[in-house]
């Protein structure tokens, strides 16, 4: 990982490292591979790794579908939101 983009991740995202399974539906992230690729996944296995912008969480692209402002956490444009704080 960059250090640049590990250094724009804000400091309440749930570390990369530690999102095995998306904290919305707890199904696992594909690990095997690469968190940019497009490839579809096996199984039950989600593909990429997502930040929810309100809480943080590492959630898949299913889960994570909202977009909308977030000024409490200095999100001023509609950004990626988990379900559950779109709800």
């Amino acid at each position: 990982m960059s250090i640049l983009k590990e250094s724009a991740r804000p400091d309440y995202w749930t570390p990369d490292e530690e999102c095995i399974n998306c904290s919305n539906c707890d199904k696992p992230f594909d690990t095997e591979s690469s968190r940019t690729s497009s490839e579809p996944t096996s199984g039950f296995k989600v593909g990429s790794v997502h930040h929810c912008r309100s809480c943080g969480g590492g959630v898949c692209d299913n889960c994570s579908q909202g977009r909308q402002r977030v000024p409490h956490k200095g999100w001023d444009h509609p950004v990626r939101i988990c379900d559950k704080c779109s709800t």
